[in-house]
């Protein structure tokens, strides 16, 4: 009979630290940044946004322009038309980075004709 209790008292302990570990394990870090949606905004607007938004002063923003590799000297000239993160997702609280995929207003996509 003694082994039947100190068993169930071992499964008890047991049970009891697991339900803390696993608490422990599901708690969403408190600094974490939401990625606002900026998908077809000008460019300028779209970075004013990710700043006002996120209220992060050291958020990375980083452009890209795949078809014509052209660098985005006037903001007015460029529209996002895709992000990373997506909007929705997380800003990694280490890099505090995003990056904006860019496009000319005339052109269709982000993305060279294949």
């Amino acid at each position: 009979m003694n082994r039947s209790l100190s068993a169930i008292g071992a499964a008890v302990l047991a049970s009891g630290f697991l339900a803390g570990q696993t608490a422990v394990a599901v708690a969403a870090p408190a600094d974490s940044i939401e990625a606002p949606d900026v998908m077809d905004m000008v460019l300028k607007k779209a970075v004013d946004t990710l700043y006002e938004e996120t209220g992060e002063p050291d958020l990375v923003v980083e452009t890209f322009d795949y078809v014509g590799g052209q660098d985005q000297i006037n903001m007015t000239n460029w529209v996002v038309c895709a992000q990373f993160p997506k909007p929705g997702e997380a800003i990694s609280p280490r890099t505090k980075k995003i990056a904006l995929y860019v496009r000319r207003p005339t052109q269709d996509n982000c993305w060279r004709a294949n």
